[in-house]
């Protein structure tokens, strides 16, 4: 691995420097630390942290920021090809694996925070750097500089430091004296506007965002201005100034969704619905960007369709509402708060649905009592990595996505397909008794992705036998992993159709029950994402003869396409009972509930 030298200013770091220093040992090979003025014990900790590992510790007194440490990296200068910059209330993350052939001059490293940024924290260690600026200083250096975005190694900033205190206070002093030195510094705007909004002195932080977007110069800081212009403006109630603010924020950079989850807030507060879900709506289509300058990934996680689903109720369609709580009940990282109030909004879009044939309302959403292995469950849902330990220690390899980490929670520790929670659990129960029935339960599953629902199956009806569909390449590799030790699941690289010839490597339904003789079918689970018309056209008695299908409808991804209709005509004509629950139908055969 290529070597690394950890350089640091501290002073008063007695409560959080061991945590800093346990995180980085195993990364680093050498150290220089500068120490400003400590009056506690953090020489003393760094000393006994860092005592097998060769290194300098510094007395030097106290500046301002730009100076100390370009006076830390002129000591550290040649000590290791790298230096890496953190401060004491920051600990590390990394992938050694991937640390080595670096090669650019320096590299930025990701701040593991919302609003999320990148910054300049790993350098080449033979080369001059100085820091320009008494406070919110950057790192140049003279020449040609290539540099790059580093996520093998990530900071997280605890925001405890030893000097936190009275922070804002003496940023405004060093910055305000600065603006006095040269007024028409962009940078030096920029940030005594985020400190006098930081200070409550929103007024003034107004001001000085203006001041800074009509410098123009780096574009991300002139969108972010322009934006924290509208944000601020709304919550002074300067409505007009706040608009203008916050359109002009999205023209400049339409790639960016904050501004429009602020626009939709604002419609929404003056009972403008229509507009409300016009921008809600467009802020949606806009992905989480990959680059840019503190970007807030609750807005599109979970901002702009928290928005959307109270536009859409007030425009009149309820089912997008009710579709739009559903997603939001089903990612982890919601707040309480708003998941409390999603709740509540469900409740009122469901009212204003109409009625639906063979309705009971004997599973409506509710949050789901404590059950063995949730806690593991949850705790192991790390968005950092792409593996989630579930009950009996099963581990499930998926992407590490929120989407995929919402699919784990909703399935094992929402229980969203435990039957025992359904009013026709005893006649269910028969079906998962191969004596009663005369043959194995047949459990089918219908675009099971990276297979966390056929491992729940599997888990649950160990007596059963699980088919698990899945075409895309990708996805199946991660669905045959995670079957791997479970022998009663049988995973094929197959897309399901109602007719030949409409999927590539496409099989009926009955094909499927075919190619499992000895089996009674039991359950079947459908997510086609918009291909249940298909299905549901045809083929009704093999799929009439499920005692349970559960079906995840996928209306909003084709618009106007009407792809629940069949399913709910099959539904109908069969006579079966119907069980909502969030996202999902449960479709019972006749009889059931009356076991």
């Amino acid at each position: 691995m290529t070597s690394v030298c950890l350089c640091m200013i501290v002073r008063d770091e007695a409560a959080v420097i061991e945590r800093c220093l346990t995180s980085v040992r195993p990364l680093i090979d050498r150290w220089v630390i500068c120490d400003t003025g400590s009056r506690d014990e953090t020489r003393a900790l760094i000393d006994a942290a860092l005592e097998d590992v060769p290194g300098e510790l510094h007395e030097r007194p106290w500046v301002d920021f730009g100076h100390n440490r370009t006076e830390l990296m002129a000591l550290a200068q040649g000590k290791a090809a790298y230096l890496l910059l953190i401060d004491a209330d920051m600990t590390v993350t990394f992938d050694v694996t991937r640390l080595s052939g670096l090669s650019a001059d320096s590299y930025m490293l990701r701040h593991d925070e919302d609003p999320e940024y990148w910054i300049k924290r790993l350098v080449r260690g033979d080369r001059r750097w100085r820091y320009i600026g008494a406070t919110h200083e950057y790192i140049t250096t003279d020449g040609p500089e290539r540099s790059e975005r580093l996520d093998a190694i990530v900071i997280h900033h605890h925001g405890d430091s030893g000097t936190r205190p009275g922070k804002f206070e003496r940023d405004l002093r060093l910055l305000s004296r600065e603006h006095e030195r040269n007024p028409d510094d962009p940078r030096t705007a920029f940030y005594l506007a985020q400190t006098l909004r930081d200070l409550g002195r929103l007024d003034d932080a107004v001001d000085f965002y203006q001041r800074r977007a009509e410098m123009e110069g780096w574009e991300e800081e002139v969108f972010y201005s322009l934006y924290q212009m509208g944000a601020l403006s709304a919550r002074l109630g300067r409505r007009a100034q706040a608009v203008d603010a916050l359109l002009r924020a999205w023209n400049r950079a339409p790639e960016r969704a904050e501004p429009l989850r602020v626009l939709a807030a604002l419609y929404r507060e003056g009972a403008e619905h229509h507009a409300a879900h016009l921008v809600a709506e467009r802020g949606l289509s806009i992905s989480i960007p990959v680059e840019g300058l503190f970007v807030e990934r609750w807005v599109y996680e979970w901002g702009l369709l928290f928005e959307y689903s109270i536009a859409a109720y007030w425009i009149g369609q309820a089912r997008a509402a009710l579709q739009a709580c559903d997603r939001l009940l089903a990612l982890p990282q919601l707040p309480e708060a708003h998941r409390r109030q999603t709740i509540a909004n469900r409740t009122y879009c469901v009212r204003a649905l109409p009625s639906l044939p063979a309705i009971t309302s004997s599973l409506a959403y509710r949050r789901p009592a404590p059950s063995p292995g949730r806690a593991a469950t949850r705790a192991t849902a790390n968005r950092a990595n792409n593996v989630t330990v579930v009950q009996g220690g099963h581990r499930l390899v998926h992407r590490g996505t929120a989407a995929d980490h919402a699919v784990v929670q909703r399935i094992f520790t929402e229980r969203a397909y435990a039957l025992d929670r359904l009013a026709a659990w005893p006649g269910l129960e028969r079906y998962a008794n191969p004596h009663a029935l005369g043959g194995i339960p047949l459990i089918v599953d219908l675009g099971a992705h990276f297979g966390a629902a056929s491992v729940w199956f599997a888990l649950h009806h160990p007596e059963a036998q699980v088919i698990a569909l899945e075409p895309d390449a990708a996805d199946f590799s991660r669905l045959r992993a995670n079957c791997a030790v479970l022998p009663r699941i049988t995973p094929q690289q197959r897309a399901i159709a109602g007719r030949p010839g409409q999927m590539h490597r496409e099989v009926s339904i009955d094909r499927v029950v075919e190619e499992a003789p000895g089996t009674v079918p039991f359950i079947l689970k459908v997510d086609l994402e918009g291909g249940e018309e298909s299905l549901f056209a045809t083929h009704w008695q093999i799929l009439a003869r499920f005692a349970l299908v559960i079906v995840e409808l996928h209306d909003t991804l084709l618009p106007g396409a009407g792809t629940s209709r069949a399913f709910l005509r099959w539904h109908v004509a069969h006579n079966r009972d119907l069980v909502a629950d969030g996202g999902d139908l449960f479709s019972l055969a006749a009889g059931l509930t009356t076991v």
